[in-house]
């Protein structure tokens, strides 16, 4: 592989009607064994936004304008997990441990041949390592800042040419629909209200090819902690998280087997299990 070929940028891209509604999305992924190239609009002279201010995101630019200025409060805002990963001088062990049910997930993947995943909600990328180490071609979705920077650091220190990194929301994923074998989202999902919840699902839902495979984990309401903290709507609330001396609250939605089943509803076919090693936890395998 070319050093540089993760970061090469095409000028062509898909022209859906999912492109057009949608403000400025990264247009085209190609991920192949030379790298991963990301592709974002182009800026030409007609481009009636080229005079605006510009920001720099994933090593290109995207005009700030009223269209689309929901992306770009994502970088004002020092959410909560900003806020944790910022102040970390190294990565603790716990955030380079893996989650035993994407190990296992390896043959699965095998079996679906899958080939380019996206992990939601990535952190400081233990997975996006794991899986670029197994030969996936993977890029790694957060909206925090300084987990994204960690985990570039710890990809280039491995010489890893297969995953890269974008700064994103979970309910505003930059990339055109159909564009992914597989999504992954390890202990994500269920930080955020019900709407946002179910926004993120459709995303996911919308970038995933045919017959791609999502895997994910959702708290359950049997979660010891479930009723902590203050209610902020039926079965979400802002619960108190402590890490490495670092504490914050932190939105805690918990599902009913029967709800986590509806949220994966429109896959083809979509399983709610408990999770082997945290029985807490739902365990959802959902096939588009």
């Amino acid at each position: 592989m070319e050093a540089d070929s993760a970061q090469n940028l095409v000028q062509n891209g898909c022209k859906n009607k999912s492109a057009q509604r949608r403000p400025n999305p990264v247009q085209q992924i190609t991920l192949n064994s030379s790298g991963i190239n990301i592709c974002f609009p182009p800026f030409t002279q007609e481009n009636p936004y080229q005079n605006r201010k510009e920001k720099v995101f994933a090593r290109n630019t995207i005009p700030i304008t009223n269209d689309n200025k929901k992306l770009w409060r994502l970088f004002k805002i020092r959410g909560s997990w900003e806020e944790y990963y910022v102040t970390l001088r190294q990565l603790p062990e716990r955030l380079k441990q893996l989650v035993p049910f994407v190990v296992e997930a390896l043959p699965t993947f095998r079996r679906h041949k899958i080939n380019r995943v996206l992990d939601l909600g990535c952190g400081a990328g233990r997975h996006c390592v794991y899986l670029a180490e197994n030969d996936f071609d993977v890029v790694g979705v957060d909206v925090s800042k300084s987990a994204l920077r960690m985990a570039k650091e710890w990809v280039r220190r491995e010489n890893l040419k297969n995953a890269t990194f974008v700064q994103a929301s979970m309910t505003d994923i930059p990339f055109c629909d159909s564009q992914f074998d597989g999504v992954i989202s390890v202990s994500v999902i269920h930080h955020a209200l019900k709407r946002d919840i179910v926004k993120a699902v459709d995303e996911i839902f919308r970038i995933l090819k045919k017959k791609g495979l999502f895997l994910a984990n959702l708290t359950s309401v049997t979660d010891p902690r479930y009723g902590a903290g203050d209610e902020v709507e039926a079965r979400t609330f802002r619960t108190l998280e402590a890490f490495e001396e670092k504490r914050f609250r932190e939105l805690h939605h918990y599902f009913t087997e029967q709800e986590a089943s509806q949220l994966v509803a429109r896959f083809a076919r979509a399983k709610v299990e408990p999770m082997k090693d945290r029985l807490n936890y739902w365990k959802i395998t959902a096939i588009k």
